[in-house]
Protein backbone atom coordinates (compact mmCIF):
# COMPACT_ATOMS: atom_id res chain seq x y z
CA UNK A 1 0.00 0.00 0.00
CA UNK A 2 1.52 3.29 -1.11
CA UNK A 3 1.66 6.09 1.49
CA UNK A 4 -0.25 9.32 0.94
CA UNK A 5 1.53 12.35 -0.47
CA UNK A 6 2.72 14.75 2.22
CA UNK A 7 4.67 18.00 2.08
CA UNK A 8 7.01 16.87 4.82
CA UNK A 9 10.72 16.75 5.60
CA UNK A 10 11.35 14.20 2.83
CA UNK A 11 9.81 16.52 0.20
CA UNK A 12 10.70 20.05 1.32
CA UNK A 13 14.45 19.98 0.45
CA UNK A 14 13.83 18.53 -3.03
CA UNK A 15 10.53 20.26 -3.76
CA UNK A 16 11.85 22.84 -6.27
CA UNK A 17 13.53 20.20 -8.39
CA UNK A 18 10.61 17.80 -8.12
CA UNK A 19 7.86 20.22 -9.13
CA UNK A 20 9.87 21.84 -11.92
CA UNK A 21 10.27 18.37 -13.49
CA UNK A 22 6.65 17.42 -12.79
CA UNK A 23 4.71 20.50 -13.91
CA UNK A 24 5.25 21.56 -17.54
CA UNK A 25 6.75 25.05 -17.82
CA UNK A 26 6.60 25.56 -14.06
CA UNK A 27 9.39 28.13 -14.11
CA UNK A 28 7.95 29.90 -17.16
CA UNK A 29 4.56 30.16 -15.46
CA UNK A 30 6.16 31.92 -12.50
CA UNK A 31 7.95 34.27 -14.89
CA UNK A 32 4.61 35.19 -16.45
CA UNK A 33 2.99 35.76 -13.04
CA UNK A 34 5.85 37.93 -11.76
CA UNK A 35 6.04 39.88 -15.03
CA UNK A 36 2.32 40.61 -14.83
CA UNK A 37 2.70 41.80 -11.25
CA UNK A 38 5.36 44.24 -12.48
CA UNK A 39 2.58 45.99 -14.40
CA UNK A 40 0.47 46.47 -11.26
CA UNK A 41 0.85 49.60 -9.04
CA UNK A 42 3.59 48.70 -6.59
CA UNK A 43 3.75 51.45 -3.96
CA UNK A 44 3.14 49.95 -0.50
CA UNK A 45 1.94 46.75 -2.16
CA UNK A 46 0.96 43.74 -0.04
CA UNK A 47 1.27 40.26 -1.56
CA UNK A 48 0.02 37.06 0.06
CA UNK A 49 1.18 33.64 -1.12
CA UNK A 50 -1.10 30.83 0.08
CA UNK A 51 0.58 27.44 0.11
CA UNK A 52 3.88 29.17 -0.49
CA UNK A 53 5.95 25.95 -0.34
CA UNK A 54 9.65 26.89 -0.52
CA UNK A 55 8.91 30.56 -1.22
CA UNK A 56 9.90 30.27 -4.88
CA UNK A 57 7.06 32.48 -6.07
CA UNK A 58 7.90 35.23 -3.58
CA UNK A 59 11.55 35.10 -4.58
CA UNK A 60 10.67 35.44 -8.26
CA UNK A 61 8.40 38.40 -7.60
CA UNK A 62 10.90 40.06 -5.28
CA UNK A 63 13.65 39.73 -7.88
CA UNK A 64 11.57 41.97 -10.15
CA UNK A 65 9.89 44.45 -7.79
CA UNK A 66 11.93 44.12 -4.59
CA UNK A 67 13.18 47.71 -4.83
CA UNK A 68 9.59 48.84 -4.11
CA UNK A 69 9.84 47.06 -0.74
CA UNK A 70 6.57 45.13 -0.95
CA UNK A 71 5.20 43.40 2.12
CA UNK A 72 4.83 39.63 1.74
CA UNK A 73 2.70 37.19 3.69
CA UNK A 74 3.74 33.58 3.30
CA UNK A 75 1.18 30.98 4.38
CA UNK A 76 1.62 27.21 4.49
CA UNK A 77 0.13 24.32 6.46
CA UNK A 78 3.39 22.35 6.34
CA UNK A 79 5.88 23.28 9.03
CA UNK A 80 8.67 21.57 7.08
CA UNK A 81 7.90 23.68 4.01
CA UNK A 82 7.83 26.83 6.12
CA UNK A 83 11.25 26.04 7.57
CA UNK A 84 12.59 25.40 4.06
CA UNK A 85 11.08 28.68 2.83
CA UNK A 86 12.78 30.61 5.61
CA UNK A 87 16.11 29.11 4.52
CA UNK A 88 15.59 29.91 0.84
CA UNK A 89 14.14 33.39 1.43
CA UNK A 90 16.66 34.42 4.08
CA UNK A 91 17.76 37.42 1.99
CA UNK A 92 14.26 38.94 1.98
CA UNK A 93 13.47 40.78 5.22
CA UNK A 94 9.89 41.86 4.60
CA UNK A 95 8.16 38.44 4.76
CA UNK A 96 5.65 37.56 7.47
CA UNK A 97 5.49 33.78 7.87
CA UNK A 98 2.17 32.23 8.88
CA UNK A 99 1.82 28.56 9.73
CA UNK A 100 -1.76 27.48 9.20
CA UNK A 101 -4.45 26.12 6.92
CA UNK A 102 -6.36 28.40 4.55
CA UNK A 103 -9.61 26.86 5.79
CA UNK A 104 -9.01 28.09 9.34
CA UNK A 105 -6.86 31.22 9.29
CA UNK A 106 -7.83 34.84 8.72
CA UNK A 107 -6.19 36.26 5.60
CA UNK A 108 -4.42 39.62 5.72
CA UNK A 109 -5.79 42.38 3.49
CA UNK A 110 -3.72 42.15 0.32
CA UNK A 111 -3.39 43.83 -3.06
CA UNK A 112 -2.40 40.52 -4.65
CA UNK A 113 -3.08 36.95 -3.55
CA UNK A 114 -1.46 33.86 -5.04
CA UNK A 115 -2.50 30.23 -4.65
CA UNK A 116 -0.12 28.20 -6.81
CA UNK A 117 -1.18 24.55 -6.91
CA UNK A 118 -2.75 24.88 -3.47
CA UNK A 119 -6.55 24.66 -3.72
CA UNK A 120 -6.33 21.32 -5.52
CA UNK A 121 -5.34 19.78 -2.17
CA UNK A 122 -8.42 21.17 -0.42
CA UNK A 123 -11.58 19.00 -0.57
CA UNK A 124 -13.96 20.34 -3.21
CA UNK A 125 -16.86 21.12 -0.80
CA UNK A 126 -14.56 23.46 1.17
CA UNK A 127 -13.12 25.40 -1.76
CA UNK A 128 -15.87 27.98 -2.16
CA UNK A 129 -15.35 29.05 1.46
CA UNK A 130 -11.63 29.45 0.75
CA UNK A 131 -12.24 31.44 -2.43
CA UNK A 132 -14.68 33.72 -0.59
CA UNK A 133 -11.99 34.41 2.03
CA UNK A 134 -9.52 35.31 -0.71
CA UNK A 135 -12.06 37.58 -2.41
CA UNK A 136 -12.78 39.37 0.87
CA UNK A 137 -9.06 39.96 1.48
CA UNK A 138 -8.68 41.88 -1.80
CA UNK A 139 -9.57 45.52 -2.54
CA UNK A 140 -11.49 46.48 -5.70
CA UNK A 141 -9.08 45.92 -8.59
CA UNK A 142 -7.02 43.46 -6.53
CA UNK A 143 -5.46 40.48 -8.30
CA UNK A 144 -5.79 36.78 -7.55
CA UNK A 145 -3.51 34.29 -9.32
CA UNK A 146 -4.90 30.77 -9.07
CA UNK A 147 -2.76 27.96 -10.49
CA UNK A 148 -4.26 24.49 -10.48
CA UNK A 149 -4.04 21.07 -12.02
CA UNK A 150 -7.38 20.62 -13.77
CA UNK A 151 -9.03 17.93 -15.86
CA UNK A 152 -10.61 18.04 -19.28
CA UNK A 153 -14.38 17.44 -19.48
CA UNK A 154 -13.71 15.37 -22.62
CA UNK A 155 -12.57 11.81 -21.87
CA UNK A 156 -10.52 11.37 -25.06
CA UNK A 157 -8.68 14.67 -24.60
CA UNK A 158 -8.12 13.96 -20.90
CA UNK A 159 -6.64 10.57 -21.76
CA UNK A 160 -4.25 12.16 -24.26
CA UNK A 161 -3.27 14.92 -21.83
CA UNK A 162 -2.39 12.28 -19.23
CA UNK A 163 -0.26 10.38 -21.77
CA UNK A 164 1.57 13.54 -22.83
CA UNK A 165 2.20 14.52 -19.22
CA UNK A 166 3.54 11.02 -18.53
CA UNK A 167 5.96 11.45 -21.45
CA UNK A 168 7.13 14.82 -20.09
CA UNK A 169 7.87 13.34 -16.66
CA UNK A 170 9.74 10.44 -18.27
CA UNK A 171 11.85 12.84 -20.32
CA UNK A 172 12.56 14.79 -17.14
CA UNK A 173 14.08 11.75 -15.45
CA UNK A 174 11.25 10.13 -13.51
CA UNK A 175 11.07 6.34 -13.69
CA UNK A 176 7.83 4.49 -14.43
CA UNK A 177 7.79 3.29 -10.83
CA UNK A 178 8.17 6.83 -9.46
CA UNK A 179 5.37 8.14 -11.69
CA UNK A 180 2.98 5.37 -10.68
CA UNK A 181 3.87 5.73 -6.98
CA UNK A 182 3.24 9.49 -7.10
CA UNK A 183 -0.10 9.00 -8.86
CA UNK A 184 -1.24 6.50 -6.23
CA UNK A 185 -0.07 8.72 -3.37
CA UNK A 186 -2.30 11.57 -4.59
CA UNK A 187 -5.52 9.52 -4.45
CA UNK A 188 -7.84 11.15 -1.88
CA UNK A 189 -5.25 13.91 -1.41
CA UNK A 190 -5.67 15.97 -4.60
CA UNK A 191 -8.95 16.58 -6.43
CA UNK A 192 -9.18 18.12 -9.91
CA UNK A 193 -12.03 19.92 -11.68
CA UNK A 194 -12.56 21.14 -15.26
CA UNK A 195 -11.60 24.79 -15.91
CA UNK A 196 -15.20 25.88 -16.47
CA UNK A 197 -16.10 24.81 -12.92
CA UNK A 198 -13.45 27.17 -11.56
CA UNK A 199 -14.62 30.00 -13.79
CA UNK A 200 -18.23 29.52 -12.69
CA UNK A 201 -17.26 29.48 -9.00
CA UNK A 202 -14.97 32.49 -9.26
CA UNK A 203 -17.62 34.44 -11.13
CA UNK A 204 -20.36 33.56 -8.63
CA UNK A 205 -18.16 34.81 -5.78
CA UNK A 206 -17.83 38.19 -7.47
CA UNK A 207 -14.61 38.36 -9.48
CA UNK A 208 -15.35 40.76 -12.35
CA UNK A 209 -12.65 39.53 -14.72
CA UNK A 210 -11.36 35.97 -15.07
CA UNK A 211 -8.74 35.12 -17.66
CA UNK A 212 -6.51 32.13 -18.31
CA UNK A 213 -3.00 33.56 -18.02
CA UNK A 214 -1.20 30.29 -18.71
CA UNK A 215 -2.13 26.76 -19.73
CA UNK A 216 -0.28 23.61 -20.73
CA UNK A 217 -2.16 20.30 -20.82
CA UNK A 218 -3.92 20.03 -17.45
CA UNK A 219 -1.95 22.80 -15.74
CA UNK A 220 -3.19 26.36 -15.81
CA UNK A 221 -3.14 29.70 -14.07
CA UNK A 222 -6.20 31.93 -13.77
CA UNK A 223 -5.84 35.68 -13.43
CA UNK A 224 -8.81 37.02 -11.49
CA UNK A 225 -9.63 40.68 -10.84
CA UNK A 226 -11.93 41.81 -8.06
Amino acid sequence: MNSKWKFDLTIAPIFNDHISRSVPYYIDMHDIISDYIKLHPKEKIIITDIGGATGYCIREINAKIGFYHPTYYYIDSSEDMLIQAKRECCGIDNIHYIFGDLIDIELPHSDIVLAVFTLQFIPIPLRKHCLEKIYSALPPGGLFFLSEKVCSPYKDIESNFIKLHYDIKTKNGFTDEEIIRKKESLIDVMWTLPPDKYISELSSIGFSKIEILFKCLNFLCFLCVK
